[in-house]
This record gives C-alpha cells, sequence and structure tokens, in this order.
C-alpha cells in the first residue's frame, strides 16, 4: 500500500520502536486497545499479539486503508472514521487505552480533541507525534516550545516522551524527527481546573498570542488595565513573559481575574 501525502501518512516499520509502543502502552488484561492510524496494520499485528484481536479497535479514516486491514486483519474491528471528529463515548464502553502513530498533518487536533473532551474515558495515551509537536507538550516555563499545549497538557496528564524516531523509520522516511509522548489521564484535573477547563484555555490561549509582549500587556489587552493588579496579587512580575510563568500560577492568575470581573 502507498502511503497518501494528503493524509499526512507515514508507515511506521521499524521492529525496535513498534515494540517500544506496545511496552508504553502496557494494557492491562480488562483494557480495549483503540488504535488510531492503523495504516497497512503492523503495529496493529503487535497489538494482537500482545493483548489479543477482540481487546483491539482500530479508528482509520482512509478506505483504502480500511479495506487493506479488513482483508488482512478480518479479525480485528475497524471502524472508518476520522479521528478528529471522533465522539468516542460511542465506542469506549469500558477501560481503555489508545494508541497512534498519528499522521502529522491532525495530530494536534486528535490529541485535544481527546484530552480535553474524552480524557474520562482512557487511562493512558501513547502517541508518535512530530518531535517539536511532542516538545511542546511536555515543555517546561521558560523554554521557547512552553506555552498552551504545555499548560494543558500539564493540568490534565501526566506526560513525557520517551523515545524520539528518526525518519529511517517510516517508509516513506518524514523530513523530521518524530517522537513518541506517553500521556498518563489524571482522574482529578490539577488545581480543580477540570469543569472549567474550556474558559481556562481560551485565557491561556490569550496570555500567549502575542509572545513578545509582556504578560502585563497581554492581560491589559484582553480585560483592561483594571486587571493588572492581579499579577501583584499572585506575585507575578508585570514584566514577565507568558512563557516563563508556571503553570500554577497562570492558574491562579486565571481565577483572580475572574473573580475580579465577577
Amino acid at each position: 500500500m502507498r502511503a497518501k501525502k494528503s493524509f499526512g501518512q507515514h508507515f511506521l516499520h521499524s521492529v525496535d520502536v513498534l515494540a517500544h509502543i506496545v511496552d508504553a502502552l502496557d494494557a492491562s488484561s480488562d483494557e480495549t486497545v483503540f488504535e488510531i492510524g492503523p495504516g497497512t496494520g503492523q503495529l496493529t499485528r503487535r497489538l494482537v499479539s500482545a493483548f489479543g484481536a477482540n481487546r483491539v479497535t482500530c479508528i482509520e479514516k482512509d478506505r483504502d486503508m480500511v479495506a487493506h486491514l479488513k482483508r488482512h486483519l478480518p479479525e480485528v474491528s475497524v471502524i472508518q472514521e476520522d479521528a478528529v471528529r471522533t465522539t468516542w463515548a460511542k465506542h469506549v464502553t469500558g477501560p481503555s487505552v489508545v494508541v497512534g502513530n498519528l499522521p502529522y498533518n491532525a495530530s494536534s487536533q486528535i490529541y485535544f480533541n481527546l484530552l480535553l473532551s474524552h480524557r474520562h474515558l482512557f487511562r493512558r495515551m501513547v502517541f508518535m507525534f512530530q518531535k517539536e509537536v511532542a516538545d511542546r507538550f511536555v515543555a517546561s516555563e521558560g523554554t521557547k516550545v512552553y506555552g498552551p499545549p504545555s499548560v494543558l497538557t500539564w493540568l490534565l496528564a501526566d506526560a513525557h516522551r520517551t523515545m524520539v524516531v528518526k525518519p529511517g523509520a517510516f517508509r516513506p522516511p518524514p523530513k523530521v524527527d518524530s517522537a513518541i509522548v506517553q500521556i498518563d489521564l489524571l482522574r482529578d484535573p490539577r488545581r480543580d481546573v477540570g469543569n472549567s477547563i474550556d474558559a481556562f484555555n481560551t485565557f491561556v490561549h490569550g496570555l500567549f498570542q502575542q509572545r513578545r509582549k509582556t504578560i502585563q500587556n497581554n492581560l491589559k489587552r484582553m480585560y483592561g488595565p483594571e486587571a493588572l493588579p492581579c499579577l501583584d496579587t499572585i506575585g507575578i512580575s508585570r514584566s514577565a513573559r507568558s512563557e516563563t510563568v508556571c503553570p500554577e500560577l497562570l492558574v491562579d492568575l486565571w481565577r483572580c481575574v475572574i473573580d475580579l470581573r465577577s
């Protein structure tokens, strides 16, 4: 099967990397394994070998790949859907984990669909991303790639990069390095933000919208000068940039602004 550029397909073939992904997933005996973007089924075969065909369900957008999987792995359940828009609750009926070598052109959309809207359905996610995208999810404050993806991931999960993967592990090889990230979803989001994650998401994206400006300027642009005393209350320097402020203080700032406005 040929990879389709329009689907962002790069088929993983490295035996060592495939084994690493299965080990990182570490599904327990009562968990269903959902695989996103199985492509030709290289990872699928190893998931079946490790966990059993009756416990593996694939979500695949490309109808040609769906036909290929049903022909070569008929014992596996394959659902033709776009994982960006999947309503996971209609498929997940019990303890589950989710894994995938995600298409580069949709990886962030798939990740945030799961993290923000469906995280309660899964214990763990193990995904392959373009390395620079993976780095944004696990970045700490003070680094160039720290931003809203880092903050939201920290609030809702324990995530870490487990492996950097070179282009030669794929066919066709991409032009960039990739990385595997293991994401363990938290039962209770940090700082008790779970029920208000959409509002906080909007807030934190606003603070990072103009990265070269100070947090004071961005906060003033968003809420007016009356919100600036919140920086002093929380203990954030008015001359700081948002990328230097840890997630805990960003949540405290958000709560202060909300309380002030209400």
